[in-house]
């Protein structure tokens, strides 16, 4: 299930009015503050992930790398930030294996949870997991367990004030420096 970024650009009127003298102007100014915004969405999205959730940086960075910009230009003053992402493994969560008690791990921050018939395991490949019998009984296959992915981490509250803001009030003083710089070089 992917998400779609969306950013509210505020001020771009006093671009526009600022910049009426420069053929264009106004359209570079707003595609490049949009496209500095997108950039600076990914980050603040990486840092409000690890503020909630007991996720690694570079794991979630990881989780990122499907991610899909479309960058604004001067002919089409919209950009985009698509976000796919696999669940991640719940052995990313910091997992303990309380043999035989099963697997404790940290989703998020702060809250222990427990999966009693889970088990953590190594592969041949090097690939360490938390498996556990598909359907709880005893002769069915076995399956790694993953919790959620970046796209329902987004969808929690506590994870969208932290970031939304910030990319806003970024994307708000970059279109003021452009419009600044383009009056400069005029």
């Amino acid at each position: 299930m992917p998400v779609e970024v969306r950013i509210k650009v505020r001020g771009i009127e006093q671009a526009e009015h600022a910049l009426e003298k420069i053929p264009g102007g106004a359209r570079v100014a707003i595609s490049r503050a949009i496209n500095d915004g997108l950039r600076k969405a990914r980050t603040e999205i990486k840092k409000a992930i690890g503020a909630v959730y007991n996720l690694k940086s570079g794991v979630i960075l990881a989780g990122l790398k499907r991610e899909f910009p479309a960058y604004a230009s001067p002919g089409s003053l919209f950009g985009l930030l698509h976000i796919e992402s696999y669940k991640f493994p719940v052995a990313d969560f910091e997992a303990v294996d309380l043999n035989p008690a099963g697997v404790r791990f940290e989703e998020i921050r702060g809250r222990y949870s427990g999966l009693p018939h889970a088990f953590m395991a190594g592969m041949k490949s090097g690939h360490s997991g938390v498996f556990g019998r598909i359907d709880g009984t005893a002769r069915l296959r076995i399956r790694e367990i993953t919790g959620l992915s970046i796209p329902q981490m987004l969808e929690n509250p506590k994870v969208e004030p932290k970031w939304q803001k910030i990319v806003e009030d970024e994307v708000e003083q970059r279109l003021d420096h452009y419009v600044s710089y383009l009056l400069a070089s005029k």
